[in-house]
This record gives structure tokens, sequence and C-alpha cells, in this order.
């Protein structure tokens, strides 16, 4: 019985050496007598090793680490705290920088320009990413009311920077939809020049937006709605006016009763 008792305490006895052992315990069951740091002060974007020596005379040593991609595991000399250092997690993220081998480091700036730079051309967008991380995206635009001789271009300098550039268009161009383009000679027709109530009419021609065509139409049965062509040819405005007596207004002109619209 007793022989039994001695081998369970010896098993306990052997369990508890292990768990020291697995948890680190045996290396500092001595005293640590003194903490040194590589770095004389401390900085997050540089990394550190402190140097422990215990009451036996054993060295060892503790390197930062990163915690993460943004959080640095960082060992300090302390020498109110009974083991003569301690681990502080410090976050890399507030300054915008990112952990890289135990220390905070900035990044890099990227930029990128869908038209490969200044090209007046085409509309482009740029992509510029800061050391911080940070992602800003413009594109290319014309300033104030279209059509603009001036179109503002993004592109990227030297830096990895995003700048902003106002340019002229070039001759016979002008801005649209952030891209100088060639510009377009407005032409309008109307083959109801007259404004004939009962004809419907057909306007048509083109414009900065590309062709276009209008057409007379009703409002109700009373009234009809003819386009013309603006002074400048750029489009067509409409005018509404009222059927005579003894007709109304159906599919863009007025007719009598039982007759059928004629088109131009």
């Amino acid at each position: 019985m007793i022989s039994s008792r001695l081998w369970h305490v010896g098993l306990f006895g052997i369990l508890f050496v292990l768990i020291l052992v697995n948890v680190g315990f045996a290396d500092t069951v001595d005293t640590v007598t003194s903490c040194s740091v590589s770095e004389s002060g401390y900085s997050i974007d540089i990394k550190n090793t402190i140097t422990l020596i215990n009451s036996s005379g054993k060295v060892w040593t503790i390197e930062d680490k990163c915690a993460g991609s943004a959080s640095v595991k960082a060992a300090f000399c302390d020498n109110s705290a009974n083991e003569k250092f301690s681990i502080k997690f410090l976050d890399c993220s507030g300054k915008g920088y990112s952990c890289k081998d135990g220390a905070c480091v900035a990044g890099k700036n990227s930029c990128s320009d869908t038209d490969n730079g200044q090209d007046l051309t085409t509309k482009g967008t740029v992509t510029a990413t800061g050391g911080d991380g940070k992602v800003n995206t413009s594109t290319d635009y014309c300033p104030g009311l279209s059509p603009s001789k001036t179109v503002i271009e993004m592109s990227c300098n030297a830096n990895n920077m995003n700048v902003t550039t106002w340019s002229d268009c070039p001759s016979g161009t002008s801005c649209k939809e952030g891209a100088c383009v060639a510009q377009v000679t407005n032409t309008c027709s109307d083959n109801d020049p007259t404004q004939d109530i009962t004809i419907k009419g057909t306007m048509s021609g083109t414009n900065s937006s590309g062709e276009y065509s209008q057409y007379d139409f009703c409002s109700g049965s009373d009234y009809i709605n003819q386009y013309a062509c603006k002074s400048d040819n750029s489009g067509g405005v409409y005018s509404q006016s009222k059927c005579s007596s003894g007709t109304s207004c159906k599919d863009g002109a007025c007719v009598k009763p039982d007759s059928t619209p004629v088109a131009n």
C-alpha cells in the first residue's frame, strides 16, 4: 500500500517538472539579475532585442516580433517587474505603418494611371496608394459646362503620387467626359419648317451627343407639340398649339375624325 502511494507521489513529481519545462519556467527559476536592450531608448520603427542574465549566469535573449500585420510584440527591460522585463503590444497602424520583421515600417507609395500619363484624348483614372496604405482614386474630367476647351488630367509623378494638371485641348477639339475629342459641327433640319399642325413633322440632326431625331407629338386630343431647330442647330425645342375646331390630335398631327395623319 505504501509503495503504491510512493509510486503516485513520484509520478506527480515527474509531471510537475515536465509542466515547468513546457511553460518555460525552468529557465527562470533563478532570479533574473540584469536586463539590457540592444538600442538605447525605444523606437517603434526599430527591431529591439533584450538580453537577460539570471543568478546562475544563464543568458538568453528576447527579440521583438510581429503580432499580426499592424502590431509589434515588444520586450522591454522593466526593473519594477520581478522578471526585470515586460512584454507589450504596440500598434503600428496609428502612424499608418505596418509590422515587418519585428518593427513598424512605412510602406512605399504606388501609383497607376489607366491612360499611361497625360493623354488628353483618353479619359484616365489614377489610383494612388500612400505609404500609410490609404488609397485615393481620381479621374480626368472637364471643368465647367460642356463643351470645354480645357481638360483636368490626373497622372503619377516620379514619387508615385497623384498630380493634377490643367491642359488646353488641341485645336479642333473640346473636352467631353474627361477627354479632348474632335469638335462636332451642329446640324439640324425640320421637314415641317412652317409648323403645319396638320402634318406630323420630324426634326433631326447631329450635335456633341451624336445623332438625334424628334417627332411632333400630342398632349391629349386637343393639343399638338411641334419641334423646331434651335438657332445654333444644337438641338430642338417644341411649342404647343391647340388643334383647330373640328379636329383632334392624333399621332402628332391635328386631323379630322376618322382621318389618318399625314407624315412628311
